[in-house]
């Protein structure tokens, strides 16, 4: 029987890391591989969740609580000091996750098909999908709150032109803007607030290819 010493087994060790992150890397652009029709369920989950246009975030509360307020973060939005200065660098998460998605993106329409506003056809539309949010955390107009807060920021900021009710998903948004340059642009920031929450999200161009073509 052959020996294998400590150095051995943690050499063969990281060679299988390796191997699995070349895997990986192989099938991280499955998109521009194959075919949609080959997409499997598992790939399809990946491009709307987790991908260069499909970004999972944790907003982040917009204020702090009253110092006599010692409710839990998940049962009660945070009021009374107004917004948090910026000085402090001091932000609080939320209990839950968002998915942050550009839904006019060729890769995103061919892998999950999502009815889009008559408006969509001359906008880039981003999906704001919400996992188990507290309706008091979102506000009483949440709509109206995007409409007002919401940017897209590539060379000049634009601010939204539409938003309506995401189809997927109950605590959903769809946020439309009008269609920019993406000339010269390395990264894309989406940024909004509806009720007590902040969301902010990069994109970057550079990964955001579909068959050679950047895709929005």
């Amino acid at each position: 029987m052959v020996a294998f010493s400590r150095r051995d087994l943690l050499v063969g060790a990281g060679y299988g890391a390796m191997l699995r992150g070349r895997l990986n890397a192989a099938d991280a652009d499955f998109w521009n591989k194959k075919p949609p029709a080959e997409w499997t369920p598992e790939e399809i989950t990946q491009l709307l969740t987790e991908s260069p246009w499909a970004k999972e975030i944790q907003p982040t509360y917009t204020s702090l609580p009253p110092p006599t307020d010692r409710r839990p973060w998940d049962e009660n939005p945070p009021t009374g000091r107004g917004p948090i200065p910026s000085t402090r660098q001091r932000q609080v998460k939320v209990p839950y996750r968002a998915t942050i998605r550009c839904e006019t993106a060729e890769p995103i329409r061919k892998a999950h098909k999502v009815a889009l506003p008559a408006v969509s056809v001359d906008s880039y539309v981003i999906g704001i999908l919400f996992r188990n949010a507290r309706n008091r955390d979102l506000g009483s107009k949440p709509a109206e709150n995007l409409k007002e807060s919401a940017l897209l920021v590539g060379n000049h900021p634009v601010t939204a032109n539409m938003v309506q009710p995401h189809p997927e998903v109950t605590h959903g948004f769809l946020v439309g803007f009008p269609k920019i340059s993406t000339r010269g642009i390395k990264q894309l920031e989406f940024s909004a607030r509806v009720g007590f929450l902040a969301l902010r999200v990069r994109f970057n161009t550079g990964e955001m290819l579909y068959h050679g073509q950047l895709a929005l």
